[in-house]
């Protein structure tokens, strides 16, 4: 959902996160009503992992490796 609140600032962080919750409940509600069991499923949400200091050293890293003219 980190993407999501900063993807020109769509939607504020408190929607997006009420968002998530619904998207997680209406999945939920599906995958049960076609018999798919759901109790090993779990949701992460980029915030999980993208606020975190390991996942900021590692897109720092990768910053300085590529360039902006060889990203496009």
């Amino acid at each position: 959902e980190t993407h999501a609140s900063l993807d020109n600032l769509k939607a504020p962080l408190h929607l997006v996160t009420h968002r998530t919750k619904y998207y997680e409940f209406v999945l939920r509600a599906i995958f049960t009503s076609l018999g798919i069991p759901t109790s090993k499923l779990m949701f992460v949400r980029g915030s999980d992992y993208q606020l975190s200091r390991e996942y900021n050293l590692d897109n720092y890293k990768l910053c300085t490796l590529a360039t902006e003219h060889d990203a496009r």
